[in-house]
């Protein structure tokens, strides 16, 4: 039974993940966090299981996945080939040049770990990578690098606000798509000297505003029930933009 990781960047990337492993890929959550623990020290690590082995979601809070990395490809060295993590997934958001910095900061990991040349074309999704442990078993490890939005600068929160506009029912994408038109003019004009100071803050509060127009009576519950709670299957732009999860 192999195991695979995805990393990703919060609790809000993690479900919309999740749904796709449950709903799209028919695996199976498993709850049983006693034997399935935390990857990450102090990173909640989700588990699922489908007809090949084990796949993990982890987390990581503060954009560490270098050390992520870093930890997994440790565990992997330490331990016998048959526990190994053999696919390793990291998405972060494609916010700007730092993404691009990280994520050749990681190639050069993999680069350094491997023991013979990355087998890397442009025509092919992952990586590939040969190993080997303390017990001098080799293995391979294959592992992708992949931004949300995949095509255009942004975050995790305007791509989920980009699906929002192109709903299936056309009268209701119409609404969807002019109240968040009055909600770009209302962030562009607001100025406050304590709030929505950041350029990642005003993101975020896009998203929040907007789910809260289109949900007035869910407005105090948290963004993640929200999301929770939404048929992510019936919009196609979530169905292509996480169909790379297929390969996993």
């Amino acid at each position: 039974m192999i195991k695979r990781v995805i990393l990703c960047e919060g609790k809000t990337d993690a479900i919309l993940l999740s749904y796709y492993l449950i709903e799209i890929l028919q695996c199976q959550y498993i709850r049983n966090r006693k034997i399935f623990p935390n990857i990450i020290q102090d990173r909640v690590t989700e588990w699922y299981e489908d007809k090949n082995g084990y796949i993990a979601i982890c987390a990581i809070q503060g954009n560490k996945f270098l050390e992520a990395v870093q930890e997994i490809l440790f565990q992997n060295s330490i331990s016998e080939a048959e526990q190994c993590f053999t696919k390793i997934i990291i998405i972060t958001d494609h916010d700007d040049e730092s993404s691009e910095t990280m994520i050749a900061q990681i190639k050069e990991v993999f680069t350094s770990k491997s023991i013979e040349p990355v087998i890397s074309c442009d025509g092919t999704f992952w990586n590939i990578c040969r190993m080997e442990n303390k017990f001098f078993e080799k293995y391979t490890v294959e592992y992708v690098c992949q931004l949300i939005p995949p095509d255009e600068e942004g975050a995790l929160e305007t791509f989920v606000v980009e699906m929002l506009t192109k709903v299936q029912d056309e009268a209701r994408r119409k609404d969807n798509q002019a109240a968040i038109r009055q909600i770009e003019d209302f962030l562009k004009s607001f100025t406050s000297e304590r709030y929505l100071k950041k350029r990642r803050e005003r993101v975020k509060a896009k998203l929040s505003i907007t789910l809260s127009i289109m949900s007035p009576d869910r407005t105090f519950s948290t963004i993640n029930e929200i999301l929770q709670s939404i048929e992510w299957k019936k919009f196609d732009t979530y169905q292509q933009t996480f169909s790379f999860l297929k390969e996993i």
